[in-house]
């Protein structure tokens, strides 16, 4: 009987990719997510210093999201930018950190319909925020 239990554990263990540690978080996945916020954070510091950069024509708020996606093994930084005053604009730009490359940029003036400027990676063009964010989905989410 007791061989049967193991053997049965051993097939469950095996077949089912269950990770042997029982529950026990993987680590070097922990620290892949823990590095990209760091980057992520020090890169926003040094772009931008501050949450809120107010001039005479009005004013710019930042603020960012990052992922660490398993499937690309890459940092994703995602700039958010809302401008009020004299163009009353939001842009979001979204960065591969590893490799300091642009993979996406969205504009619309606020309250409009439809984006003056999208685009993500092979897509040349999108028409809304709603579709931006569709686009931008696989590489903020998995």
């Amino acid at each position: 009987m007791r061989t049967s239990i193991i053997a049965a554990l051993v097939c469950v263990l095996w077949l089912g990719g269950l990770d042997i540690t029982l529950g026990q978080p993987n680590k070097a996945l922990y620290e892949l997510k823990e590095r990209c916020g760091k980057v992520a954070r020090e890169y926003f510091a040094k772009e931008h210093g501050q949450d809120v950069d107010k001039s005479r024509d009005g004013e710019m708020k930042f603020k960012f999201e990052n992922h660490y996606s398993t499937r690309l093994d890459k940092c994703f930084f995602l700039l958010i930018t809302t401008s009020r005053g004299g163009s009353n604009m939001e842009t979001m730009t979204l960065y591969d950190l590893n490799d300091n490359k642009e993979y996406g940029h969205f504009a619309q003036k606020i309250g409009e319909k439809f984006a003056m400027g999208c685009w993500v990676q092979d897509k040349p063009f999108c028409r809304s925020k709603s579709e931006w964010v569709r686009l931008i989905k696989p590489y903020m989410t998995h």
